[in-house]
């Protein structure tokens, strides 16, 4: 029942929002103590970067340094009816782990809503031209719902990850541990499924808050392992694998496919840091290498409560990522 305590989590999570605690520990705190569950990968507009997370709306946070973040408010006061409407256990208003890409002058805004206990859940879309609350162009618009589950199958719609590809293409993946991580590929124009009646890709199994990236001619699906939502007794974990193809198959480093076995190990609970989630390559960083964002369960000194963390990006000679200190 880990994919449904996950959803909980967003609720329990959401009152925590904008809030901000000091670590009672050796170790660097993560971040500025930013109490935020699920992390979009961040994006960077203009002088600011953004980050949206689950809860009321779809809070987002801004910050111009990647360590002192301030609420910005929410995309929704109430969500839209185009995608609660599939999901009937959902109150309208909770939201769960947004991601966010930017196609040409547009942001894509994608989003998961479900319920307590349910898999019968959908993945919405808004779009927007500016993340600029003060612009006068800064408008969400509704695009509807993109995948869905009907709880009667053993897939659950929910934690979208969106990516760009080298060659122009858009894909989504989506999906928990109660059933398989699918691919779809999406139109680029505007940002919904390419190809609505194909069937999607399955790629991983066991798992959730999946996110792929790409380099040198290799794509690596990050994902989350084990349970969340405990405070300091939680047991995500971060593991990858990676493909020559988006599509698939995804394999460790022993070749076994990531349907049938956990991926390599990249991040776990370390010192006052305490189940790392939701991997996200951060968008617009000048100098200083590769960044990721994620969250902890929780930093030991928080109360329990989840915080934002960024961290340095290595990798191996060999082409396997690493994940070095906090920034």
């Amino acid at each position: 029942m880990k994919g449904a305590t996950m959803l909980l989590c967003g609720l329990l999570c959401a009152s925590g929002m904008g809030g901000a605690g000091q670590a009672q520990a050796a170790d660097p705190p993560a971040s500025n103590m930013q109490i935020l569950h699920d992390p979009s990968t961040i994006v960077r507009e203009g002088n600011l970067f953004y980050v949206f997370s689950s809860g009321k709306g779809i809070p987002f946070f801004t910050s111009p340094d990647l360590h002192h973040w301030t609420y910005g408010g929410s995309v929704y006061e109430k969500l839209p009816r185009t995608v609660v409407r599939y999901v009937p256990a959902n109150d309208g208003v909770d939201a769960w782990a947004p991601d966010i890409i930017k196609e040409g002058d547009t942001y894509f805004l994608y989003y998961a809503v479900s319920g307590w206990g349910h898999t019968d859940s959908a993945i919405g879309l808004a779009t927007n031209g500016t993340l600029d609350a003060k612009s006068p162009d800064y408008k969400w618009v509704d695009r509807g719902m993109v995948v869905r589950s009907d709880g009667r199958e053993e897939l659950n719609a929910i934690d979208p990850g969106v990516i760009r590809t080298a060659d122009g293409k858009m894909w989504l993946c989506y999906g928990s541990i109660r059933g398989p991580i699918d691919l779809v590929a999406l139109n680029p124009k505007t940002g919904l499924p390419l190809h609505p009646h194909s069937l999607p890709y399955p790629i991983a199994m066991g798992s959730e808050a999946s996110d792929i990236i790409e380099r040198d001619g290799w794509f690596y699906l990050f994902l989350n392992r084990g349970s969340c939502c405990s405070g300091e007794g939680s047991t995500y974990q971060i593991n990858v694998g990676r493909s020559r193809k988006i599509t698939g198959p995804y394999v460790d480093r022993k070749g076994r496919t990531l349907m049938d076995e956990p991926g390599e190990l990249f991040l776990a609970s370390e010192g006052t840091h305490i189940g790392p989630g939701h991997f996200g390559l951060v968008q617009g960083v000048e100098g200083g290498g590769e960044l990721f964002s994620l969250h902890y369960e929780a930093e030991k000194g928080s109360n329990g409560k989840p915080v934002l963390a960024i961290r340095k990006l290595g990798w191996t000679a060999d082409g396997w990522p690493v994940a070095g200190a906090l920034w």
